[in-house]
């Protein structure tokens, strides 16, 4: 057979491209390796895996280019995927909110402010709890800090 064609039986030439998993076409968490496809035989391209890039590549357009990751995970670049939670970019006083991060966009998870959750929460673990107050207020549950007695506040 020509080049990009291989031999599907004694008399049928068959177009490598499309032809993944011996016709079949390859699944959305596998690409299309051309290369693979052999002239002389029945073998066409073959599907190879999306996490062959990156193991948190969820899909993929070829062998070097991720086009969207697994949950949880933010697409950094072509062929890089990272993790939404636990970049440690966040002071102190915020929380990583891993509900903005976008498995198929350089997004990942965004800082958002403790003071949020009450205006004198100085530490939280998430949107809804804070863990400490500021100076001259105690923590009376985990979305209130109320002003120490005699503290002026």
């Amino acid at each position: 057979c020509d080049a990009n064609f291989f031999l599907a039986d004694a008399t049928t030439c068959t177009a490598c491209a499309g032809s993944g998993a011996a016709g079949a076409g390859c699944q959305g968490d596998e690409w299309e390796d051309e290369s693979t496809c052999d002239t002389t035989a029945n073998a066409g391209a073959t599907c190879r895996a999306c996490s062959d890039i990156h193991a948190n590549c969820a899909a993929c357009s070829d062998g070097s280019t991720c086009t969207e990751c697994d949950a949880t995970f933010f697409l950094a670049s072509a062929n890089t995927c990272t993790a939404c939670a636990g970049s440690g970019s966040c002071n102190g006083d915020q929380w990583e909110d891993e509900s903005t991060c976008d498995t198929t966009a350089n997004v990942g998870a965004t800082c958002q402010n403790c003071a949020d959750i009450n205006a004198n929460c100085a530490t939280c673990s998430d949107g809804s709890t804070c863990t400490e107050c500021d100076a001259n207020f105690f923590l009376a549950d985990a979305t209130t800090c109320t002003a120490c007695a005699g503290s002026g506040a």
